[in-house]
């Protein structure tokens, strides 16, 4: 008799375990569903993406057309990606996303590197952000550094990435 008990009790323990477990995951996928139905409400709109235009050099010419001055802000001219040297853009693919034409915007291990990288060495040394986050950031959001900015960039990279090819994304960076 005291044999049944004991089963009885350590099912009913059981039981309740189970129980408890999907009470957690319901209440952790509801959060989860609200935390991101946020985010979709606070992302831009705006699907369209524009030629950036960054900063460029203002150039002054004498009335007889030569070249006096510039004055900048930030030294760049604006070119096609077709003008850019295959070399060049192979490098600033390695050197800023290696893994961009792997991902889909955003790089989980790229993430979790930088993650380890700033724990380690307890302090910011690297940044995770992919090609795509920070053309997110730099067309449609802000430099803030807040969590729910970067939720909100990785979630506009993830929509850049199914709406443009590479190369399109390429240009606009």
């Amino acid at each position: 008799m005291r044999r049944k008990r004991r089963a009885l009790t350590s099912g009913m323990l059981l039981r309740k375990i189970i129980g408890l477990t999907v009470v957690l995951l319901a209440v952790t996928l509801g959060v989860g569903a609200g935390v991101v139905e946020a985010l979709l409400q606070s992302v831009p709109q705006a699907w369209e993406l524009p030629k950036f235009q960054p900063h460029q050099t203002t150039k002054i010419y004498a009335s007889g057309g030569e070249w006096i001055a510039s004055l900048y802000h930030e030294n760049r001219t604006v070119v096609d990606l077709r003008e850019i040297p295959k070399p060049l853009i192979e490098a600033t693919v390695a050197i800023e996303d290696a893994r961009f034409y792997h991902h889909v915007g955003v790089d989980l291990r790229g993430i979790l590197r930088a993650l380890w990288a700033d724990l380690t060495r307890r302090s910011t040394v690297q940044g995770g952000s992919t090609l795509t986050q920070q053309l997110a950031r730099d067309v449609y959001l802000t430099r803030k550094k807040t969590v729910m900015r970067k939720l909100q960039e990785a979630l506009l990279a993830l929509r850049l990435e199914r709406e443009y090819a590479k190369e399109e994304i390429l240009e606009c960076t």
